[in-house]
């Protein structure tokens, strides 16, 4: 019994490794803009970002030759345009083992049109403007 304990222990982290990997041949293209010599895209599995919590990845690439690119940290902002002001939701982004390949944590409390704001040192700013389902 000890012996089947002591394998879940261990095996248990491989898989929560796994599952959670940033591989991007899996994911569908959200949203793509061109921001100076940069290509930044937004990808997740369904190519749908939904209410409450979710994630999605964001990756950097060099226009010219279509390679990842680092681009260091990034600040993200949520928010949604409201008749009394914006509405702000959640949204953190970190960097993956992967240099150029972001992940971001988000929780939106409602469905609608959401402004996701970058900001990153190396080459500015983005927006992109998603709609929430």
């Amino acid at each position: 019994m000890l012996k089947k304990r002591n394998l879940i222990f261990v095996l248990l982290p491989v898989f929560v490794l796994i599952s959670c990997s940033s591989d991007s041949s899996d994911q569908k293209v959200i949203s793509t803009q061109k921001v100076g010599d940069k290509v930044i895209s937004i990808l997740n599995e369904t190519d749908t970002l939904k209410k409450g919590q979710g994630d999605f990845l964001i990756e950097f690439r060099n226009a010219s030759d279509n390679n990842l690119s680092d681009l260091g940290p990034i600040n993200a902002n949520a928010f949604m345009q409201m008749a009394s002001g914006p509405m702000k939701g959640e949204l953190s982004v970190t960097k993956t083992e992967i240099p150029g390949r972001y992940v971001a944590k988000y929780n939106l409390t409602m469905p609608g049109t959401w402004n996701f704001d970058l900001t990153f040192e190396l080459v500015g700013r983005s927006q992109f403007t998603l709609p929430v389902k």
